[in-house]
């Protein structure tokens, strides 16, 4: 007898960890990041458009998973970047559809640099790249380029610089107002971490 699609995933899936990213580069770090804990099993889905859409797609993905799957409840992440769009907003209508947000303020690769040093200078997402170019000392940067090889050694370094980022802004109530910022490590330390 073939077990049915939900069978199937039931068994294979033991707690499915369900990632939306709005760039590329989130994409790949997502991709090659390591060790992934054996308990999980990440599903990412990459949708190169405005953050809003990223999260109607996450909310409506999510919802069709759950009835897939059988459960009630389906742990469903959006990686995005804090571009021209009102993350404020983003976010308070992530948490009243249970969508999880990992954002970084102005851009990823402000991610990238805090596995190599701490700092709370706000900088353009232009000079993030120039940064992390420096830092990793990298001929040049390529968003859709895999960099795992330098980062996933140094990724409890950029855990715990993004907590001390985190409390230098534990004042500001609002995600918008904190510059530089990221909550990616929240996510990465779900997937990593047991």
């Amino acid at each position: 007898m073939i077990p049915n699609k939900r069978q199937k995933l039931s068994k294979l899936v033991k707690t499915p960890i369900i990632i939306f990213s709005s760039g590329s580069t989130e994409n790949i770090y997502f991709e090659h990041l390591e060790p992934i804990r054996e308990d999980i099993s990440i599903i990412r889905r990459y949708k190169g458009v405005d953050p809003s859409k990223v999260l109607s797609r996450a909310i409506q993905y999510s919802r069709e998973m759950k009835r897939e799957l059988g459960v009630p409840e389906l742990e469903t992440w959006i990686v995005i970047d804090k571009d021209n769009f009102d993350i404020d907003t983003v976010e308070e209508k992530a948490t009243k559809n249970g969508i999880k947000v990992a954002y970084s303020n102005v851009c990823f690769e402000l991610w990238y640099v805090l596995h190599f040093m701490y700092t709370t200078a706000a900088n353009t997402s232009t000079e993030w790249q120039s940064i992390f170019t420096q830092k990793a000392r990298l001929s040049n940067y390529l968003k859709t380029q895999d960099y795992s090889e330098i980062l996933n050694p140094l990724v409890q370094t950029a855990i715990k610089n993004a907590k001390r980022l985190e409390n230098f802004h534990r004042e500001k109530n609002k995600p918008s107002l904190k510059d530089p910022y990221t909550s990616v490590y929240k996510l990465v330390e779900r997937i990593i971490n047991k």
